[in-house]
């Protein structure tokens, strides 16, 4: 097996908030989007109802899925913190930190305003989308 990287999927409760939020904030490009067959995706899913909306979009070098589910069963981000175990995180690498989090910081919810947490020298902070999923910003020390 020599499997590659295909994608990054996030399960959204709003679909068309979620694009405008990575496309329009975070400045991602919608490559598709498309209805799912509810009866297969669910079985693929092992769901009873696989009714779902999803859209690909691409930027910063990678392809992110964001799904809309007709039958939800809450939001996981309600009933974790980052720090239990399985819960994920997408982080954006950006030259200057900084000028991130000010160009940002009045679209987006941001946990706290940058720092640096290691001795690696690298600074780091955490902003949430529209429906509360992590995304780290990373300023690496060579940047």
């Amino acid at each position: 097996m020599d499997p590659t990287a295909h994608h990054y999927g996030i399960t959204v409760s709003d679909l068309d908030r979620s694009i405008a939020f990575y496309r329009d904030v975070l400045g991602m490009t919608v490559a598709d989007r498309f209805s799912m067959d509810p009866d297969r995706f669910g079985d693929l899913l092992g769901v009873d109802d696989g009714q779902a909306e999803v859209a690909f979009l691409d930027g910063f070098g990678f392809r992110l899925e964001l799904e809309e589910h007709a039958k939800p069963n809450g939001n996981v981000n309600e009933r974790t913190t980052p720090s239990d175990v399985g819960y994920p995180h997408l982080c954006l690498e950006v030259d200057n930190i900084e000028d991130a989090y000010r160009s940002l910081r009045d679209d987006a919810d941001f946990v706290s305003p940058p720092g640096q947490a290691s001795e690696s020298g690298a600074k780091i902070c955490y902003f949430r989308d529209p429906d509360g999923n992590l995304i780290e910003l990373i300023e690496s020390p060579s940047a």
